[in-house]
């Protein structure tokens, strides 16, 4: 007869016992992470309202020195010059003159006496006048930096333009002043003060 079973137990080939496997160790737990103080927010500062004027906040000396002094108009008004305007003026003159001396030596003399004849209308200051004639003397060898406002320049050219018209005819004054423009155009403070702006006052 076969053996009894024991009580509760099953039958097990080859007479091996059941394994048991160990149960899982728990996982670590991290400690938990100190959690820092949130600083109060950076006071913002106060931004400055942007100036009217953009050069004062490029240049403030500058800007400065520019409300101080006093405009070209004003500089005018209070009988004051400015500079690249007689430079532009002196350089059509010599262009002018010389031009006509070379070419037509004769008719000189006459642009110079209907100009002495037409300044007194055109509306430049006194002083001007004067000097426009006193410069009309010795034109050939006069460098015609008249000292005057851009508008007395302008009246003078207009007197000068009149005289070579009466020479020339309004063509052959044009082409003249047109290569004086050209001439003027070389100068430096031409970049200053166009010459076509005291052609354009005329």
């Amino acid at each position: 007869t076969g053996a009894a079973l024991p009580a509760g137990g099953a039958a097990m080939s080859g007479g091996a016992s059941p394994m048991v496997l160990p149960a899982p160790a728990p996982a670590p737990v991290a400690p938990p992470v100190p959690v820092s103080p949130v600083a109060p927010p950076a006071p913002v500062a106060a931004v400055a309202a942007a100036p009217s004027d953009p050069m004062a906040a490029i240049n403030p000396v500058a800007a400065a020195m520019a409300r101080v002094q006093p405009s070209s108009t004003a500089r005018a008004a209070a009988g004051g010059t400015d500079r690249e305007p007689q430079a532009v003026f002196g350089a059509l003159m010599r262009s002018v003159i010389a031009e006509v001396h070379r070419y037509h030596r004769e008719a000189v003399d006459e642009v110079r006496k209907d100009a002495l004849r037409l300044v007194d209308g055109s509306g430049a200051s006194l002083p001007m006048c004067s000097a426009y004639r006193e410069a009309w003397q010795r034109a050939l060898n006069n460098d015609w930096l008249l000292r005057g406002s851009a508008a007395d320049l302008a009246a003078l050219l207009r007197v000068t333009y009149q005289a070579l018209a009466e020479a020339f005819g309004r063509v052959g004054a044009e082409q003249i002043l047109q290569r004086g423009l050209r001439a003027a155009e070389g100068l430096p403070e031409a970049r200053q003060y166009s010459p076509r702006r005291l052609l354009a006052s005329m």
